[in-house]
């Protein structure tokens, strides 16, 4: 079995600039490995409530990552999801994560933070969902158990970027970015490694 998964990324303050790398590169680990992934750019069109109600039946779990700025509203969508469904693994990564794990746990309905790369750590994750592994041998992942929140281990980081796969880009293809969103733009973003 192969989990279904949603990402989200949340309105950005510099609406329909950069396509979310991160996500991208997470998704291409999960497409490798035989899973499937939605992508829902709120970046890069208008935000509603409804396109991620209109989807999340299909779901297994969602990953949303988190930029400070954007903190209100992943906690908006992580309380709409439980709501709905409250047995939907939702996990957050992302800096404000990074820096803020604890308190966003305490702060969120989500169950499980990444810190740092998520990439390889997703691997791990999806494993433990699927077969009921426990996340506690997970370098990287804070999460709640019994109403306590842990640390599965410190993480580790990507050393050899090279060896990730291509980002799947196939998933933003309906969005537009940069100077085709807005011919305004002076600049466009690019992302370094």
């Amino acid at each position: 079995m192969h989990l279904l998964s949603l990402f989200i990324e949340p309105e950005q303050k510099f609406y329909g600039v950069a396509s979310p790398q991160g996500l991208l590169s997470i998704a291409s680990i999960i497409e490798k490995n035989g899973g499937r992934v939605t992508l829902l750019d709120f970046s890069a069109e208008p935000y509603n409530d409804q396109k991620i109600l209109d989807i999340i039946d299909s779901i297994d779990v969602v990953g949303i990552t988190t930029l400070t700025h954007s903190y209100p509203q992943v906690k908006h969508i992580v309380k709409l999801i439980k709501k709905y469904n409250s047995d939907i693994p939702v996990i957050l990564g992302g800096p404000h994560c990074t820096l803020f794990s604890e308190k966003t746990l305490l702060e969120t309905e989500a169950d499980i933070i990444v810190l740092g790369d998520g990439e390889y750590i997703v691997e791990s994750i999806s494993d433990a969902l699927k077969y009921g592994k426990p996340l506690s041998n997970i370098p990287g992942v804070v999460y709640r158990e019994e109403d306590k929140i842990k640390l599965g281990g410190k993480p580790s980081y990507i050393e050899d970027l090279d060896s990730l796969p291509f980002p799947s880009y196939h998933l933003i293809r309906r969005y537009v970015y940069g100077r085709e969103f807005d011919p305004s733009l002076k600049k466009v973003s690019l992302h370094l490694s």
